[in-house]
């Protein structure tokens, strides 16, 4: 690096040195100013001390820095050498020794490996939204992580008390008890595991002092929301039991191009609601979908709440719809939402004009859903002839999937209609029940299916 000054040129170098007495990284700082004499070398590491003060009497400064750089240099064993001609300009060059260093001790050393689970790690995650719900679920599936799942506080307690987690992901923001109340109920029950067991909030809040916020009231950690896969990975690395995964070395991450017919301009950035459903362009697609139908009336459920002067439901609803949005790339409704999320906390309502953008974007990003999912899409045809053999092959492909909660699935949803359609409205059923993520359901509706056909 070089800086060009008034006084002259200083250029700054780091280098490798082999001397006999070992390997030494050095910086140097040379420039071309005024020099030092020789017999001065030595005044110029002594406190409070300026040599040629005739020539340096513009310059401002106490004398400390270079004792106090000698200082910390010979802390670290090294040792700081002077080369000077006087009138042309000197070089400070600090050496310090190489030590050969221990991998394991190094914290960051694992976060470029992706933990991959044995499967036996017992994982729960709180939101109240069933689409931060079914992006989770798809995020921890990368890691072998087969996670329960709960919509609200009251339903996680109940699942705590019947069930020992190694992991709770809690949603900050939900109605009736929310994560803060849940976490400090969980660490209020008698089983000592509730004690101890890490809460991890998760929350599209992520402002300065929220961190805190959580820690003082029973979390452990913070994930924001959207989720980021690097950050999930470091989570689950820190405080899942290491007997439970193993690391594997992460793949390489490429950016990914919006489908045909598709940009990344408009209400909806489909390039980054991909990469915001962990690259499942499938999982992608149902979000919006699911987006669709259940936020719909937002905006109208919003205005009902302020109408009233109900303005705690309205909050909530601006929260939500402030993370979906983000997740599908709805990145103006998003904002849209924010602000007014952030004005009915504040105690602000002057919502005028914040209510009207809020009312253009919704409809914006609704009309563009529209364009992307056509409504006839989501009609299933019960046409043509059933192929039992191919059917019930299928059949025994999805059913383990079920039982383990596996969005895997969705990548058989081409498959399912063509081959089960026939079957009749048992296989719409079964369709509902995997577009909604119901497993459980999808596990017994498939029964009934595999019944029907087999008979």
């Amino acid at each position: 690096a070089v800086k060009y000054t008034t006084e002259g040129i200083v250029c700054f170098r780091v280098r490798l040195a082999r001397e006999e007495s070992g390997e030494y990284i050095v910086f140097e700082v040379e420039d071309t100013g005024i020099g030092i004499r020789p017999e001065d070398f030595q005044r110029v590491f002594e406190t409070f001390e300026q040599v040629d003060r005739r020539k340096n009497r513009n310059v401002t400064g106490t004398g400390l820095g270079l004792p106090i750089s000698r200082r910390l240099v010979e802390l670290m064993n090294g040792r700081i050498e002077v080369k000077s001609e006087y009138g042309k300009g000197s070089v400070f060059a600090a050496f310090l020794p190489l030590v050969k260093g221990d991998p394991s001790k190094v914290a960051h050393s694992e976060t470029a490996n992706r933990i991959v689970t044995n499967g036996a790690a017992k994982v729960l995650v709180v939101d109240d939204s069933s689409v931060n719900l079914k992006v989770a679920l798809a995020y921890l599936e990368t890691h072998n992580i087969r996670a329960d799942t709960a919509g609200g506080g009251a339903e996680a307690l109940r699942m705590i008390r019947q069930k020992q987690y190694h992991l709770i992901f809690m949603d900050h923001m939900m109605p009736e008890i929310d994560g803060l109340e849940a976490a400090a109920r969980i660490r209020s029950m008698n089983a000592p595991w509730c004690k101890t067991v890490p809460i991890i909030a998760l929350s599209a809040n992520a402002l300065t002092g929220v961190r805190e916020l959580f820690l003082a009231n029973g979390m452990n950690d913070f994930v924001s929301k959207p989720i980021n896969a690097v950050e999930l990975n470091r989570t689950l690395l820190k405080w899942l039991p290491r007997e439970l995964f193993t690391l594997n070395k992460s793949p390489e991450t490429k950016n990914l191009p919006a489908p045909d017919g598709h940009t990344d301009a408009g209400p909806i950035d489909r390039a980054a609601g991909i990469a915001n459903s962990a690259g499942n362009e499938t999982l992608y697609v149902q979000l919006l979908a699911n987006f669709r139908v259940n936020h719909r009336h937002d905006i109208t459920l919003i205005n009902e709440a302020l109408d009233r002067q109900d303005y705690k439901p309205a909050q909530l609803i601006s929260h939500t719809l402030k993370s979906t949005a983000a997740l599908i790339g709805a990145q103006a409704l998003s904002a849209a939402a924010q602000a007014a999320e952030h004005a009915l906390g504040s105690g602000d309502l002057r919502l005028t004009g914040i209510r009207e953008n809020l009312e253009r974007e919704h409809a914006a990003v609704l009309n563009t859903l529209a364009e992307m999912i056509p409504a006839d899409a989501e009609q299933t045809s019960f046409g043509g002839e059933l192929d039992k053999t191919k059917a019930l092959a299928l059949i025994k492909k999805l059913e383990p999937l079920f039982k383990i909660n596996s969005t895997d699935c969705l990548n058989l949803l081409d498959d399912i209609r063509e081959t089960l359609s026939p079957a009749g409205p048992e296989a719409a059923q079964l369709i509902s029940f995997i577009e909604g993520f119901d497993f459980a359901e999808a596990s017994a509706a498939i029964g009934q299916l595999k019944k029907k056909i087999a008979g």
